[in-house]
């Protein structure tokens, strides 16, 4: 078996002049690379916040979003006035076991959706219903979106509150996040391969859907975190809801 010569004092510069020139090579090549792919992460987001505008004009969500900002501000407006403290109101309006049985507020199956406890959680629940609530709408119609929102929020109260008061104690449940969630999930499964903004990254839906979603069973299990039981369990009831019959198997638009 023949062997290759051993390189001599007087090859060794011209092979690393090689070596530097692929060197070379390869890292205007990697330099090429980026501006290339930052220009498609920029094409992806342009197209897709174009797509929100177009499909968001009308809908619901875009009105559910007015009204859990709307709530926003009118608790912080109440809160540094001095009148209700900020606690005192989304106990008054989330939902308990004690204020439902105890002191039948019964509104509170209705209020406790629109409210939410800071700043953080209202920003990220909006943006995702602005995000994938206009799509699903516009696929299901109107009442069966309103239908699989009833759905997702409730399985997600239910499971909140059952396995809050088992682990926790007695927990009060704000926020729109489980119902946030069934659309995700139920975006996701009507619409896999659409483009959308995960943490300012395209991805395809049913991807994002995965990456969320498996972090909240992380956050759910390993921590005991309540919040991430619920998104889990509305992501569970729309997908059951999707079973249902009478639910159309694909939407009127798969693009």
């Amino acid at each position: 078996m023949p062997f290759a010569p051993l390189p001599t004092s007087a090859t060794r510069p011209a092979m690393r002049a090689s070596v530097a020139s692929r060197t070379s090579g390869r890292a205007a090549l990697a330099d090429r690379r980026i501006p290339q792919r930052l220009a498609g992460v920029a094409r992806h987001a342009r197209a897709a916040f174009e797509h929100l505008d177009h499909s968001a004009a009308g809908s619901l969500s875009v009105r559910i979003v007015g009204v859990c900002t709307a709530a926003f501000v009118a608790i912080t407006a109440i809160d540094l006035a001095g009148l209700l403290d900020r606690d005192a109101a989304i106990g008054w309006l989330g939902l308990s076991v004690s204020g439902l049985w105890r002191h039948g507020r019964i509104w509170q199956l209705c209020t406790a959706p629109l409210v939410h406890a800071n700043a953080a959680h209202l920003a990220w629940n909006m943006l995702a219903l602005w995000m994938f609530g206009p799509d699903v709408e516009a696929a299901f119609g109107r009442h069966r979106y309103v239908a699989l929102s009833i759905v997702a929020g409730a399985t997600a109260s239910a499971a909140g509150l059952a396995v809050g008061t088992l682990l926790h104690g007695p927990v009060v449940l704000c926020g729109y996040s489980g119902v946030v969630f069934g659309l995700v999930a139920t975006h996701a499964i009507r619409f896999p391969t659409r483009t959308v903004l995960l943490y300012g990254f395209p991805l395809r839906a049913r991807a994002a859907a995965g990456v969320l979603l498996a972090i909240e069973a992380y956050a759910a299990l390993a921590c005991g975190d309540v919040g991430s039981l619920c998104h889990l369990a509305g992501a569970l009831g729309a997908w059951a809801f999707l079973r249902l019959p009478g639910v159309p198997e694909r939407p009127r638009l798969s693009r």
